[in-house]
């Protein structure tokens, strides 16, 4: 995926950001305790292919987040990944309905690799590496419940290292 092609995106939620909606948020959005379940689908620049992932988040304060979450790179190339992450948000409100946040975290990354280089059929060859992420987001208060949001970022991981892009779909409780 090109950074242009994620600017885009961007752009795009911003855009849907700005519409004004029918429903009022609720005055405990974004406040502390407050818990999101979301799913995501995106793009892995790694091995050029789809992604989705579930991310928890908890917030601790209006300006603090942690974010666990798990994401599976779909097979392309022989090589799929699964990676668990642990990101920190520090959430900006830009309106009452929308926030910015840097994303920042580590994460544990398991790749698989497929070749058929013997006479036995396809070998599997696991790899497992630790990671930083680093990223942005914009999120968009649908309604007090229904949160939508994209993410842009890099992964620096040994031999592995990429860009990744994703819209979330989220619940907030």
């Amino acid at each position: 995926m090109r950074l242009s092609s994620i600017f885009k995106v961007l752009i795009f939620g911003a855009a849907l950001a700005a519409a004004p909606a029918a429903s009022a948020i609720s005055p405990a959005a974004g406040e502390r305790g407050e818990k999101t379940i979301s799913l995501g689908a995106g793009y892995a620049d790694y091995n050029s292919s789809a992604m989705a992932g579930v991310e928890f988040t908890y917030r601790f304060s209006r300006y603090f987040r942690l974010a666990p979450g798990v994401k599976y790179v779909f097979r392309h190339n022989g090589a799929d990944a699964l990676t668990i992450n642990l990101n920190a948000h520090v959430p900006v409100a830009l309106s009452q309905r929308v926030e910015a946040y840097p994303v920042a975290g580590i994460a544990f990354t398991n790749w698989n690799f497929q070749s058929s280089h013997d006479d036995t059929g396809d070998v599997t060859t696991r790899k497992s590496r630790f990671a930083l992420n680093l990223g942005a987001g914009l999120g968009w208060r649908a309604s007090s419940r229904l949160c939508l949001g994209v993410t842009a970022g890099y992964i620096f991981v040994r031999r592995f290292h990429g860009a990744e892009a994703m819209v979330r779909i989220g619940y907030a409780f």
